[in-house]
């Protein structure tokens, strides 16, 4: 499945080493002081998509996420297929 312009910049902001990043920083990241209103909202769904797509297209790496914690943000991080 082909990446979306917008899954491949998001793709791009997450760091490539293993380390977390949570969505409050990756919207800080794409839209600077200009975010629309549902900003993490719009954010968290296009991880989610590219989570789907990544596994489909047996990518060599795979998105991960933390467990939802109330009103904190989420983590993502890619892990490198194998690794531990």
């Amino acid at each position: 499945m082909k990446y979306s312009d917008r899954e491949k910049s998001i793709l791009a902001l997450l760091p490539k080493d293993g380390r977390r990043i949570n969505t409050a920083q990756l919207v800080k990241k794409k839209y600077g002081r200009n975010v629309p209103f549902h900003g993490r909202v719009i954010i968290v769904g296009t991880l989610r998509s590219l989570m789907r797509k990544v596994a489909y297209n047996k990518e060599p790496f795979r998105i991960k996420k933390s467990e939802r914690r109330g009103p904190h943000p989420i983590e993502f991080w890619i892990e490198i297929n194998g690794a531990v």
